[in-house]
């Protein structure tokens, strides 16, 4: 039930308490009071209603007429602010002249409470729906940028190779060839040119990924998280193998959510452990999971290089380079995307680190939020 049937329910309600035969809420905005859900075919004409200059005589309370009608108008009110005004109409005014001041002060309170917190609901709604608006543009703006950027980088890399093709051209027309010193800087400048080219390209698709990653829809479906993590353990065995990174799996509990990007996680976690396992002699990552707080929490552990306290909510934001990771290049790319995917989840990632001590990435999932997140894409 939306914010609009709980206003509608509540001038039912009122209506059923004090036996009227409708009833009017006007809920104030800036420019006076605006009748919103009515309750009555006596009353439905007024649905829609603006009351300017007539808002203080229903602001005061009490009987009163109002277009004909006899009217007894209830102030709603939050901390002395005047939220809006119940109007109860009745055929008969004896109906209204025996309704008991004290019931109404104590109705008057209790709808308060219900229109306020049907105000806060509607104010949470419109953010969101602005939100996602603005999510939108953002998206249609990124791709039409990743359009715009590819183009010259493919140029940047054609040229390159012409600049090549010619530079072999004229090293046959001179006399002994290029002399090697002036070579070897051609080969390094276009070498860099081609690593700076895939680079871009490389920056270019992650930053469409993120956006995508609050777009798209979730195929939610029950997971077992130990055939998931296996499946991507899999895809890295040849790199822990290669750094002699020994691997502890703990049981995992199951989940709910969508397979392919919950295993992403799990891959930019694993990616991000061996990334930054430095040199100790202590070469390790541990994966487990518990139940906690009515849904899983998971982890990947890793005995690497650590995270400053100071810089820890830095690493899940996008090119933002953290100190102390001994020159290790990374630009927060992954642990970006795995946040942006936990949070669709309806949970939270976080980390717990110390200098030299390693680090443990947690990520949370909401069950209830997820068939929210299941409704919301059938």
């Amino acid at each position: 039930m939306g914010p609009t049937h709980e206003l509608a329910l509540l001038c039912r309600r009122a209506c059923e308490l004090f036996g009227t035969a409708g009833a009017v809420l006007y809920l104030r905005d800036r420019d006076g009071l605006l009748a919103r859900p009515v309750a009555g075919e006596l009353v439905a004409p007024l649905a829609g209603e603006r009351l300017e200059a007539e808002a203080p005589r229903l602001a005061a309370g009490g009987p009163l007429l109002h277009r004909g009608l006899a009217a007894h108008a209830l102030p709603l009110t939050d901390h002395a602010n005047l939220l809006g005004v119940l109007l109860l109409v009745a055929t008969d005014a004896a109906v209204l002249g025996a309704i008991r001041p004290e019931a109404t002060v104590a109705f008057a309170d209790v709808a308060a409470l219900v229109v306020h917190a049907a105000l806060v609901e509607e104010a949470i709604e419109e953010r969101g729906r602005r939100l996602e608006t603005v999510h939108e543009e953002m998206h249609d703006t990124l791709r039409s940028a990743v359009h715009d950027l590819r183009a010259p980088l493919v140029n940047v890399q054609g040229f390159a190779g012409v600049l090549e093709e010619q530079v072999g051209v004229l090293a046959g027309l001179m006399p002994g060839g290029v002399p090697p010193a002036i070579k070897g800087e051609i080969e390094d400048a276009l070498g860099f040119i081609r690593s700076s080219v895939l680079r871009m390209e490389w920056l270019i698709r992650s930053l469409l990924e993120v956006s995508r990653a609050r777009t798209v829809p979730l195929v939610v479906e029950d997971i077992d998280m130990d055939v998931l993590v296996a499946s991507v353990i899999a895809s890295f065995r040849h790199r822990l193998t290669t750094d002699n990174i020994a691997l502890i799996t703990q049981p995992l509990p199951p989940a709910r959510g969508d397979t392919l990007r919950l295993g992403q996680v799990f891959a930019n976690l694993l990616d991000n452990a061996i990334k930054f396992m430095g040199r100790g002699r202590v070469r390790e990552v541990e994966i487990g999971g518990v139940v906690a707080d009515g849904g899983p929490i998971f982890f990947v552990r890793d005995t690497g290089v650590g995270i400053a306290p100071e810089h820890q909510d830095k690493v899940f934001r996008m090119f933002r380079r953290v100190p102390g990771t001994g020159g290790i290049e990374g630009e927060g790319v992954g642990l970006a995307l795995a946040k942006q995917v936990v949070e669709r989840h309806g949970g939270r990632v976080w980390v717990e680190s110390k200098p030299g001590a390693g680090s443990r990435f947690y990520f949370s999932l909401r069950v209830h939020a997820l068939q929210e997140v299941a409704a919301s894409t059938t």
